[in-house]
Formats: C-alpha cells, structure tokens, sequence
C-alpha cells in the first residue's frame, strides 16, 4: 500500500494518509508530515489515532479490528467525516517488533461509494433493526402464551403491528439506498398530494401513538408531478422525523402551498434549530448535528433515502435555518398547466 499526498478537509482533518503500526500498536512508519497535518499531539500509537475520530453512533473507534468504517472528527463536525481501513499484516507477530497494522485514512467522498454503502448498511442492520425486531419477538411470544390476560394479548399484538410497520419502512429506506444509478427512472403521472399526505401522516400515527400531527392542505391544491408510492414514502419519511426530534406533547406542522409552478410541502417541528451549516448537510449520509441524537445508527438513512426520491422526481428539498424549531420541505412541480 503506497501513501498519497496530504491535503486538508473541513476539521482541520487530513486525507489519504497512512500509518503503519507494530504489533503492540506503536506507529513505526507513515505518510510524511502527518502529525502538524492532523494538529494536537503526536501519534505514536493506534489508539492515538483512534482518539482523533469516533464512530457515527458516538461510539469510540477500534482501529485494532479489520476493516473499513466511517469515522467523524471527535468534534463531531459533519464535514470531518472519513473513510479508516485497518488491514492486518501477516507477518505481524507479537514477538518481534516489526510492521502488523496498516491504517489508512481518506476523505468522504461520496455516499454512493460502495464502502459507504457497505457501512451504511452495517449501521442499519446493527443498531435500527434491534429495536423493533426485539419487540416483534416477545410480542410474538405473549400473543401465544395462553398464560396472559386477553387484555395483554391485545397489546403485545398491536405493538407487534406497530413495530413491524416501522421495520417495513426501514426495509423500504434500505432498498433505495442500495438501489444502483442504472435502474430505469420512476413512472411519474399527476397525483394527488391531498390525497397521499393524510394516509402518509396516518401511517405515522399508527406507529407513533403519541404524535401530534396537524395537516393543512388546501382543497384547490393542483396535482403534482410524481410517483404515488414514493411520494407516500418521503412524506412519511419527513414526518416521521419532525415526529422524532420534537418534544413530547408538541405539535408537528404538515402544510402544502402552491408556490409558482411548484407545490411546496413544508414540515416543522418544535425540536433543535439548525444552524446554516447543519441545514445544508441535513440530507447527507452520517451527517450530524444536535439534531440526531436519536438516530441510533449514526447514518441519517431516512433523510438520504427522502432526498434520492424526491430529486428522481424531479423536485427540490431542502432545510430551513430561519424558522425556529426544525423544517424540511420539499417541492414537486405542477402536473399539466393547472
């Protein structure tokens, strides 16, 4: 493995760099000039290096395992991100001191990297799916334990419902995000936004009991441009964000407006404002922001998922910095000459 040439990133970060360690995990050789590059002390040994970073989750790094993963300045920058492989050496031994390890750092290029990709769906699978998947399976066991009240029954099966509706949404995001750039573009036709946004919201509902949702959707709105079902999906999607990050017993704002040859649909919530930096980077794979504490996998993959859609659509999304609470919206053009 040959090193690259230094350059900067936003954090102060530096790219395509390489260090190679020995078996007690002290650095014996690198990329030239590494340590000023990456500021602080110097690097002496992996857990140096893992100290700089730490994983999209908030978790901390361990560089000691093969690999390849996302990794976010210990800032928590979103422009910080970077790609770390780890390869073990096989002459790597703990009784000689002599090369075991080399660690290679690059920039974040693209979140349509199959590396990317791959890390993405390691994130989803290990942290998002937990969750449901454990109360799917003791539901499942309480609706068939004759021993339960009828009462409890009832319960454990709606909370079966509920979690397997999430963990088909989740299935769905993960479909679009794998999805290759050669697939045949979506089927548009004219569609009805006061048709699909209230049975989107419901679905949110269904699986968030608790959610305060107002809609707002002006009977003369004009068709819009676009596949039902994906749109049913960015809806949901946005929703059930704006849903996640407001506060308990807060009310989550659905309004569509026609906007020129465009109908807007704007969604806000009560939950952490962005600032202009966390607004541009809203829609990016392992963005982060004080805003998503709560994703627990650390990949934003509903909000990346929402953005693909809506731009094979050909509509706009974006985040607003200027209203307080968080917003989203996104635009469909009018169908026809409406």
């Amino acid at each position: 493995m040959s090193t690259a040439s230094l350059s900067r990133q936003t954090g102060g970060l530096v790219i395509d760099a390489v260090f190679v360690f020995d078996a007690d995990g002290s650095r014996c050789a690198g990329t030239p000039g590494v340590d000023k590059a990456f500021g602080g002390r110097p690097i002496e040994r992996v857990v140096d290096l893992a100290a700089r970073f730490r994983q999209p989750d908030g978790m901390p790094l361990e560089l000691e395992l093969p690999g390849t993963r996302i990794a976010l300045g210990a800032n928590g920058q979103s422009g910080s991100r970077v790609v770390i492989t780890t390869e073990l050496l096989e002459d790597g031994t703990g009784a000689a001191r002599g090369p075991a390890m080399v660690v290679a750092v690059r920039p974040f290029r693209d979140e349509d990297d199959p590396a990317t990709v791959h890390h993405a769906l390691g994130s989803v699978l290990a942290h998002e799916l937990r969750t449901p998947m454990t109360t799917i399976f003791g539901g499942a066991q309480l609706v068939s334990d004759p021993r339960v009240s009828e009462t409890t029954r009832n319960e454990a099966a709606k909370s079966v419902e509920r979690e397997a509706q999430h963990l088909n949404r989740i299935i769905e995001d993960l479909v679009v995000l794998v999805r290759s750039s050669g697939d045949s573009p979506l089927g548009l036709e004219p569609v009805m936004l006061q048709h699909i946004v209230p049975r989107a919201v419901a679905a949110t509902r269904a699986t968030r009991p608790r959610a305060s949702i107002e809609v707002l959707l002006p009977p003369s709105l004009p068709p819009v441009m676009g596949d039902e079902d994906q749109v049913d999906h960015v809806v949901h999607n946005l929703v059930d964000h704006a849903v996640v990050y407001s506060p308990l017993g807060r009310t989550v704002r659905v309004e569509a407006v026609r906007a020129g040859r465009n109908v807007e649909v704007h969604i806000s919530d009560d939950g952490p404002t962005r600032d202009e930096r966390a607004a541009t980077g809203a829609f990016d794979l392992f963005h982060t922001s004080v805003r998503t504490a709560a994703d627990p996998s650390g990949a934003n993959l509903g909000l990346v998922v929402t953005r693909r859609l809506v731009l094979a659509m050909g509509g706009r999304i974006w985040a607003s910095s200027d209203a307080p609470g968080g917003e989203l919206v996104f635009s469909l053009p009018i169908a026809g000459r409406a």
